[in-house]
């Protein structure tokens, strides 16, 4: 499948979305158990056999920054960083180009919040460029779209996306709302948000 679209330069891989949600050490799973290290080893294999036979960016939709940040506390570790996926999987391959986390309401906090707008990237001991890869439509219930995307570029975060581009049986959950703050963020840094700005960054991840 890789080799198929090799060539095309639209195209970042997404190892597997939100993989928390069915591995044993995460607090309060109860089914779909995986060992921690068994979805590393299967992360690390996925981005190593992508690496191998393409030169697309790679990356993995962690449920939260909970689980992507070596800020410990209030996080609980990075459990996608190289070492953690290299351990599990023997491969200097067995890596990704960058980060891509998630933000909803349960992560807001006034203790410990994992939003974009707590804390500025630095402060989570990022080791990899990382963005916001799903956020509420509507912003969430503590902020609105326009907000998110602001804070997201002040706080050095690499860029922002809002769940999901046509989902209208999640109610709120629809793109097409977020049309006017996309607009709006759009004029205000033209130069940064066009297409082969873009495709330039995502080329910058992955070294010949």
């Amino acid at each position: 499948m890789v080799k198929a679209v090799q060539s095309s330069r639209n195209v970042v891989w997404e190892i597997i979305n939100e993989p928390e949600w069915c591995i044993k050490e995460t607090p309060g799973n109860t089914q779909f158990q995986a060992p921690l290290v068994q979805m590393q080893a299967f992360a690390g294999a996925i981005a190593d056999a992508i690496h191998k036979n393409s030169k697309q960016p790679v990356t993995l939709g962690s449920s939260s920054l909970k689980w992507n940040s070596d800020a410990n506390p209030p996080a609980l570790g990075n459990w996608w960083s190289d070492k953690a996926l290299q351990s599990a999987f023997p491969s200097q391959q067995a890596k990704l180009d960058f980060y891509q986390v998630h933000y909803y309401d349960w992560m807001h906090n006034d203790q410990w919040g994992f939003d974009p707008c707590r804390e500025p990237a630095s402060y989570w001991k990022l080791d990899k460029p990382t963005m916001f890869g799903e956020l509420p439509a509507t912003g969430g219930s503590f902020y609105n779209p326009s907000v998110i995307m602001n804070c997201t570029f002040s706080n050095n975060y690499w860029g922002t996306a809002f769940w999901a581009y046509n989902d209208p049986g999640s109610g709120d959950f629809d793109w097409h709302k977020d049309i006017t703050a996309w607009n709006d963020f759009y004029k205000a840094n033209t130069g940064l948000t066009s297409y082969n700005t873009l495709v330039s960054w995502l080329n910058s991840l992955r070294q010949e």
